[in-house]
């Protein structure tokens, strides 16, 4: 294991004949996050960034129990899945069970905020049950930023308001989302991602057949991801339906509308409503 780097100063009492009422208290400085990472289930979140704050260990016939806090210094919050980074601002506390985060403020890379509530479960740091709710009700804030690939079934930058949870236990991620969309949105749709997929169907967002298959494995290790998205697609939003991306066949256009978009832990995409591109 890595050691984090930072300052860190430790009191304990640990009668070796009572291990169970062996004690420690830990001050720590400036510590680094980033071995932390490799406690989390992969592909669902990423830390990066420093903390400081006070711990209590109880018991160590086995695993202590924890309470503390822990205050973010310049702390950055990774969502993969979906491309995206955000600023964090608030405190942890440190209970026996888990993690829990109260009111905290992520900023995205324009400035734009938003509120955040969460906890992560644990059972000695093992058995991770995540449970984060984002809100957005100022202005839009970064919600996608996916590069296109060649398995990507969908890609492009998208930005919003509304309500966002993230949740996960073992290697299960589910997103559920709520949002509307505007400027700073330019969302593709791949056709050519998708197997045996009529054209008119599809812009039509109809179901594709159920005996369809993907084309390309899963992307990230994190194959358990669930993605439920309700979108209010308004005015200077921008779509693209890409039906060829060697040769740059689309149709691009301002659009409204709303979506349901939903991706499986197979990677497989319905998406249903109404678009109008202009």
């Amino acid at each position: 294991a890595v050691l984090p780097s930072g300052t860190l100063n430790a009191a304990i009492d640990l009668p070796f004949d009572d291990l169970a009422n062996g004690r420690a208290t830990v001050v720590f400085t400036d510590l680094d996050l980033t071995p932390v990472n490799a406690l989390l289930p992969p592909e669902s979140i990423e830390l990066q960034g420093k903390v400081s704050g006070a711990l209590n260990a109880l018991g160590f016939d086995a695993f202590p129990s924890l309470n503390g806090e822990v205050v973010p210094n310049g702390v950055t919050l990774a969502v993969p899945y979906l491309g995206t980074r955000y600023q964090a601002e608030g405190a942890v506390e440190v209970q026996p069970d888990g993690f829990f985060l109260d009111q905290w403020a992520l900023f995205d890379e324009d400035g734009s905020e938003a509120r955040f509530n969460g906890t992560v479960l644990h059972t000695s740091f093992k058995e991770w049950d995540l449970d984060f709710g984002i809100e957005i009700s100022d202005r839009p804030i970064a919600l996608m930023n996916i590069p296109i690939t060649d398995d990507a079934l969908f890609y492009g930058t998208a930005k919003g308001t509304g309500d966002i949870n993230v949740s996960g236990y073992g290697p299960a991620l589910q997103i559920d989302a709520t949002l509307e969309t505007g400027f700073g949105t330019d969302f593709a749709l791949p056709m050519d991602s998708q197997n045996d997929v009529d054209y008119a169907e599809f812009v039509r967002f109809k179901k594709a057949q159920t005996d369809a298959k993907p084309t390309a494995a899963p992307r990230g290790t994190f194959s358990n991801t669930r993605l439920n998205l309700g979108i209010d697609v308004n005015e200077g939003a921008q779509a693209r339906i890409v039906f060829d991306r060697k040769v740059g066949d689309e149709i691009v256009g301002n659009a409204t509308g709303h979506l349901d978009l939903e991706v499986n832990d197979f990677e497989q995409l319905d998406m249903t409503g109404n678009l109008e591109i202009t």
